[in-house]
Order: C-alpha cells, then sequence, then structure tokens
C-alpha cells in the first residue's frame, strides 16, 4: 500500500486506500449513530418527564417555572452532545480506538 503521506499511485493501493476509507466511514458513523441516539433519547425522555409533573394533580406552577429552567438548561447540554458527536464524526482523534 502507498505511504501514509504519499499519494496511492497504482490502481491496487487506489482500490486499498478507498476501502481503507469506506471502513474507517463505516466505524465513525456507527459511533456517531450510537452518541446521537443516546443524546436525543434522554433529551426526550426529560422532556416527557416535565411534562407528566406538570400534569401531575399535585404540580404547582411555581413548580413548573423552576423545572422548566432546568429543562432548559440542560438543552444547552443536549445540543452540547449533538455538536461533540458530529465533531468526532467529521474530525475523529488521531489516535486509533
Amino acid at each position: 500500500m502507498a505511504n501514509e503521506d504519499s499519494h496511492p499511485e497504482t490502481p491496487e493501493e487506489l482500490r486499498e486506500h478507498a476501502h481503507a476509507t469506506l471502513q474507517d466511514c463505516e466505524r465513525r458513523w456507527n459511533a456517531f449513530q450510537k452518541q446521537y441516539t443516546r443524546a436525543v433519547n434522554a433529551h426526550m425522555t426529560r422532556s416527557l418527564n416535565y411534562v407528566k409533573s406538570v400534569l401531575h394533580e399535585n404540580s404547582r406552577p411555581s413548580d413548573w417555572v423552576r423545572d422548566g429552567f432546568a429543562l432548559w438548561i440542560r438543552c444547552y447540554g443536549t445540543g452540547k452532545d449533538l455538536c461533540e458527536a458530529t465533531h468526532r464524526l467529521y474530525a475523529p482523534p488521531h489516535s486509533e480506538d
């Protein structure tokens, strides 16, 4: 196979390089799907729990506001989790996993 610093020259080297690139893309995509799914699932669970708490017969408007702000702040964390997963997809660390 071609040297890491050089470009593939022969058809065989081109195919080997393409195969290696495809495997790397597939590995990163699978990791992204898992990270993204976890973040979105956690976000939806928190959101649904908030709505259930608002609808609970013992809930008070002060609880809605306090819990709503807490959920809103946590949504920032979900956005951060999604951004980090996307960044790892397109700019993975250079070390082998």
